[in-house]
């Protein structure tokens, strides 16, 4: 199993969905993961060397300015990669769900978080186009003033699945219970369950065949930027709440099986035949076929080989349910107020991480364009998550610093 005992904060996603345990099996080596995103801090302690290369460079791309380097103006795409593949074992601060998985980062969205569907069309043909295996698009996707994008890119979703690429998306913040992808997109949506395994307060639900994981108080990598001199080397974790972090985590899933050995149809069924049922018997229009498991995932006892059909798959389509729910789509993550004793914070949504006697400085995600997209249209139903710059702090204490928004 991979030694994480160097790892300083505990992250509760790896707990709740039982990602330990899978690393016996896969940590995900030799799978790319594309994020495509507000961008990607390279030099962050916890990513360097987590990114895929060719020729000793980084592959990656800044669809927004039009160059090479990633740089993540927001610090959403910071910390939906560290939910991917943050380093284990190395002495910094977390471990993604696929440690031994290679990023590749690509900016489609600005400092607010906003874009256009055909700038991620582009990032999603990069990304193919560069090796990804699988892609996650943290993202919302609503024609309106809460959305990053007006309409879901489905034929560059089509040519990556059509390329074995699996794109994993989050259902949304704004508990609608619906998404902005048709019906038959090939995307494995993911909505969020908080540590109750219910779903978020915040979490669109997704259609029948998506799946839920954990979404709430999730700890990863961040990049505070406040402006030219890049990221704030004394705010580098941060805790948040949202779908966007919950689809990183099926990404990661993913991974790990592809890293067994899986194709991706394979890996997408087996995700979902695999997960815990939650709700209704069954798969359900609320949480989908269940709570991702990744031990379940990757019990070597009963993954099957390459070729056979995973347990309990018949149908390996992705993103479109027959249950009369529409596909909808990902989200950004949401504002704060500042914490006491004056702290720096920025925002999220609400809760649940284990303690530790200390953690490294903490803070998370900006809003996108002044209340992150999903964040504005639910601040009167939940409360958002301060996360604040600490030194030495519990997570304990941390959740102690919530506050209504």
């Amino acid at each position: 199993m991979r030694d994480r005992s160097t790892t300083l904060l505990e992250p509760p996603q790896l707990r709740a969905a039982r990602v330990e345990q899978a690393w016996a099996t896969s940590t995900g080596s030799g799978v790319v993961v594309a994020v495509l995103d507000t961008g990607t801090q390279l030099d962050h302690p916890d990513l360097v060397g987590q990114f895929h290369e060719r020729d000793g460079q980084v592959v990656a791309a800044d669809l927004v300015d039009g160059d090479a380097d990633p740089a993540d103006p927001n610090g959403h795409g910071t910390i939906v990669a560290g939910l991917v593949a943050a380093a284990a074992g190395n002495g910094e601060g977390v471990a993604g769900i696929a440690p031994d998985a290679r990023l590749l980062p690509v900016r489609v969205l600005d400092r607010d978080g906003r874009g256009t569907a055909a700038v991620v069309d582009r990032g999603i043909r990069f990304a193919v186009d560069n090796g990804a295996d699988v892609i996650n698009l943290s993202l919302e996707v609503e024609d309106g003033p809460s959305g990053s994008i007006a309409t879901a890119p489905v034929d560059a979703i089509r040519y990556a699945w059509d390329n074995g690429v699996v794109v994993v998306a989050s259902t949304g913040n704004s508990g609608a219970g619906t998404t902005g992808y048709p019906t038959g997109t090939p995307v494995l949506l993911v909505g969020a369950t908080d540590r109750d395994d219910a779903l978020a307060e915040f979490s669109d639900a997704g259609p029948a065949d998506g799946l839920v994981a954990p979404g709430v108080e999730m700890v990863s990598t961040w990049c505070r930027n406040d402006g030219a001199d890049g990221c704030d080397p004394s705010a580098r974790y941060g805790l948040g709440s949202g779908t966007s972090f919950a689809a990183p985590v099926v990404a990661g899933v993913v991974a790990l099986l592809l890293g067994a050995g899986l194709d991706h149809q394979q890996a997408v069924a087996r995700v979902r035949a695999t997960a815990l049922d939650l709700g209704q018997q069954g798969p359900d229009a609320v949480f989908g076929t269940g709570r991702v498991d990744a031990a379940a995932a990757l019990d070597p006892t009963t993954l099957p080989a390459v070729g056979q059909d995973p347990v309990g798959a018949d149908d390996v389509a992705v993103g479109g349910a027959d249950d009369g729910s529409t596909a909808t789509s990902p989200a950004p993550d949401e504002a704060a107020t500042p914490p006491p004793d004056g702290a720096d914070a920025v925002g999220s949504d609400g809760g649940g991480a284990a303690d530790q006697e200390a953690v490294p400085d903490v803070v998370a995600a900006p809003p996108r364009g002044g209340g992150d997209g999903p964040l504005r249209a639910v601040l009167a139903t939940f409360t958002a998550l301060l996360v604040v710059a600490v030194g030495g702090r519990s997570l304990r204490e941390l959740r102690a610093m919530r506050r209504k928004v």
